[in-house]
């Protein structure tokens, strides 16, 4: 039974395809696109007084929960504070992210 070994820092993978005894057969894969560590979430996390932002989650996934109560994969944002989202993959594993919206600093026009 081969066994999957991730490298996540170098994007390579190392397959055991054997072990007999005290030898061991490692083979190496590169991975052909980018590994995304953890949930991405776009959208403005600076805003003035008054506006809103609009926060999305990036990928597609079975089942998405803000701690607001939102179940989309998109939150619009009125005031500061840390959003966290949960999302549901089609095979049942969870991911969790947060984003953090704050007001600007410097004037707003």
């Amino acid at each position: 039974m081969a066994r999957l070994l991730l490298s996540s820092l170098f994007f390579l993978f190392f397959v055991v395809t054997s072990v007999a005894q005290t030898i061991i057969t490692v083979d190496s894969v590169v991975a052909t696109r980018p590994i995304r560590a953890g949930l991405q979430i776009a959208g403005e996390t600076t805003i003035c007084p008054g506006s809103i932002t609009a926060l999305k989650v990036e990928g597609q996934y079975a089942r998405y929960q803000w701690d607001t109560g939102q179940e989309t994969p998109n939150l619009t944002v009125y005031k500061p504070g840390t959003y966290t989202v949960t999302v549901t993959t089609a095979g049942g594993c969870q991911l969790t992210g947060s984003v953090t919206v704050r007001y600007a600093t410097g004037p707003c026009l």
